[in-house]
């Protein structure tokens, strides 16, 4: 193989191409005797001289011309058909110089067609794992001579046209190893680049041990630990774009020479497309190193107009991927109330298919990137809304038949529900909830997962009678209803229980199961059970989901005693004061239709990210409850979630400012009281204990 000079310069050196063994051959096509006109040439010849010259000058140009002709009969034919004449040994052509440059045409010809075919046949291999030239070379050569036996022509046609065929090679080789040697340079700059985010990670490992972690206090030195995590989480944050910058400028200046700065800059703009689809962190460094000149004043990557359109359209790209960076940053944190609904959906979706494709890309299947990327984000779906890629996963109904969706489906739900995530993700009346449960319960119990899908995608289309729930069953669900009194729990408890006696496995314990469902998809709020899919929604902690009720009703009423003079009379009017408004002062229309907490529960509209009220709490179907005008109009009474925080928010504002105030006048009371013990220690009176009485200083 050909020898690359190791310093990765331009200096290639190549090996030549061996010199070709030269043909040891006879003749193939002998001119033999001489003609009347030679002999009468040397006849003449000793008389003059210069007749001798001036017939071999004559001679010469009729073996040319005859020669020639014996060439251009070659030229008219095929290749076949002169291999054909060729071996033959020209029977049409009588002039033995004609016949001597068919033979050499022919020859050359052929050598020709050699070489063509080879250059073909090289350049279609070259490339190839394994590929040497030089074998290739030999082993073609050889079978091109095998029937060529002791043919002077071809021997010189052959050496003539190979020692041209050497000085191509030479030059296609050094083209080749120069192409691979670049595109070797290009490999490792893109690695280089891509692997910064991780090198990033590994500097600020090492810089925050040693410039944070470690302390030396009286020469000894020591590991501050004290608030570790919030301490290294900030270092990271305060410091990660420089260090990533820094490391970038290292690869740059340190690129190799043989990678100009446009091949560079083209391959800046193939990393930070990938960067902004799979990552994201450092989009806006790639941004600054796109569009701002160069450290060493020349312009910037944007300012090149043959790469400019490509730099544009990435620069959208990068923006959208840090939009969708520092909405993550407040996802994992819960914070995402300040986004639209239509926002918070659309960023959920591309962070969850951001981490897929990060995985995909590093060799995972889409299934395996699916699962390991709800299991990466679990944390911070505690503290979200439900992610719309998963809800999409979940909502597909399971089927008789094994898809790669249904395995992937149960695969999934078994990893929410062992996070305690199960609930968040099915609405309040979708069965589909309950199937994944009894599912997962018989993957639990080493059902094969295809024998389960079967079972549990066929459980529509069988039909048996139903078996109602008994005395002793109701008694037994009745632990599960957290507050007997309140009947809606009693339905939804057994509800569910008789859905289960139905539906399980011979055998199973049903009630157990309905308190395993019930604790996995309900909360105990106040002794309501309220599902985890609603709070999650509202997106408001259990122990503040009725503190958000109220304030929806507070503002349903403001709403309603505004308009309570065009609005029909109903039962929904007019409740002025009631447990939510107890100090509320004027008259209160319909003083006796008060709105009892329990007697309305909330329904969530999550396309439209608002509420409305129940009023029938003895169905389990969501009848919002509605009021008439009196110009025969009737409404929903909806309102918008964001609204309902947001007074939330300014209740919680003023009590923090009135527990502010207390705290002041607290401390001011505090700090008299002191004042005036100093008083008193400074005049010398004081009380001290001694026995069962008090010993006065004066």
């Amino acid at each position: 193989m050909a020898k690359i000079n190791t310093d990765l310069n331009t200096n290639v050196q190549l090996e030549n191409a061996p010199t070709p063994e030269a043909v040891s051959v006879g003749s193939g096509a002998q001119i033999v005797g001489k003609s009347g006109f030679e002999q009468l040439a040397d006849t003449l010849a000793s008389i003059n001289p210069a007749i001798k010259a001036l017939a071999d000058k004559k001679f010469k140009e009729q073996n040319e011309q005859k020669a020639n002709e014996g060439a251009a009969k070659i030229n008219g034919m095929t290749l076949d058909e002169a291999k054909l004449a060729h071996k033959n040994g020209f029977p049409d052509i009588y002039n033995g110089w004609a016949r001597f440059g068919a033979y050499k045409q022919y020859a050359n010809n052929s050598a020709d067609k050699f070489i063509q075919d080879f250059k073909q046949d090289y350049l279609s291999q070259r490339n190839t794992t394994g590929y040497n030239w030089q074998d290739h070379y030999s082993q073609y050569s050889e079978k091109y001579l095998a029937d060529k036996g002791d043919d002077e022509f071809f021997a010189s046609a052959y050496n003539e046209s190979t020692a041209k065929l050497r000085t191509w090679l030479n030059t296609k080789e050094f083209e080749r190893q120069q192409d691979n040697l670049v595109t070797k340079i290009r490999q490792n700059t893109s690695y280089d680049l891509q692997a910064l985010p991780h090198k990033v990670e590994e500097e600020l490992e090492i810089a925050f041990y040693e410039n944070e972690l470690m302390e030396e206090m009286e020469g000894e030195v020591s590991m501050n630990v004290k608030d570790y995590a919030e301490r290294k989480q900030k270092y990271f944050a305060e410091n990660a774009e420089k260090m990533f910058e820094k490391l970038y400028y290292d690869v740059k200046n340190n690129k190799n020479p043989a990678l100009d700065n446009v091949d560079f800059d083209q391959i800046l703009i193939q990393e930070a497309k990938t960067h902004a689809l799979i990552d994201g962190r450092f989009a806006n460094s790639y941004i600054k190193f796109l569009t701002q000149n160069k450290p060493d004043g020349t312009p910037s990557t944007l300012n090149n107009p043959s790469l400019a359109p490509q730099v544009r359209e990435i620069l959208n790209s990068l923006k959208d991927s840090n939009d969708l960076v520092n909405y993550a940053v407040n996802w994992s944190q819960g914070n995402v109330a300040g986004y639209s609904k239509s926002d918070r959906k659309k960023f959920d979706n591309q962070l969850f298919d951001k981490e897929v494709a990060a995985r995909t890309s590093a060799g995972a299947t889409p299934a395996k990137a699916f699962l390991d990327t709800v299991v990466s984000l679990e944390m911070g779906m505690k503290l979200n809304e439900p992610i719309g890629r998963i809800e999409d996963l979940l909502s597909k109904p399971l089927s008789p038949y094994t898809t790669e969706d249904s395995k992937l489906a149960l695969e999934v739900y078994a990893r929410l529900d062992k996070a305690g995530l199960a609930g968040i993700y099915f609405k309040e009346n979708d069965k589909s909830k309950y199937k994944f449960f009894i599912a997962n319960a018989m993957v639990q119990a080493d059902r094969d997962y295809r024998d389960v899908i079967r079972e549990i995608g066929s459980m529509d289309f069988r039909t048996k009678e139903i078996v109602t729930l008994n005395a002793t069953d109701r008694k037994e669900l009745q632990g599960y209803a957290v507050n007997a009194s309140y009947a809606p729990n009693q339905e939804l408890t057994q509800m569910i229980g008789e859905y289960f006696k139905n539906t399980m496995p011979e055998g199973s314990d049903y009630v157990k199961a309905t308190g395993e469902f019930i604790d996995k998809h309900y909360t105990d709020v106040n002794g309501r059970l309220i599902s985890n899919y609603k709070i999650k929604k509202i997106g408001v902690n259990p122990e503040n989901y009725d503190v958000f009720k109220i304030n929806a009703i507070e503002l349903l009423k403001e709403k309603l005693n505004t308009d309570k003079d065009i609005i029909e009379d109903s039962e929904l009017i007019g409740f002025f004061f009631d447990e939510t408004n107890v100090d509320v002062s004027g008259t209160a229309p319909n003083v006796d239709r008060g709105l009892d907490l329990n007697n309305y529960e909330i329904i969530v509209n999550d396309e439209r990210d608002t509420i409305m009220f129940k009023e029938n709490l003895s169905t389990s179907l969501d009848v919002p409850a509605t009021i008439e005008y009196k110009d025969g109009q009737t409404a929903w009474l909806e309102i918008p979630i964001s609204i309902v925080k947001d007074r939330m928010k300014e209740k919680q504002a003023s009590q923090a400012i009135l527990d502010e105030k207390a705290r002041i006048a607290k401390n001011k009371k505090l700090k008299a009281k002191r004042k005036r013990e100093r008083e008193r220690e400074d005049m010398g009176v004081g009380t001290g204990n001694l026995g069962q009485g008090e010993i006065y200083k004066f």
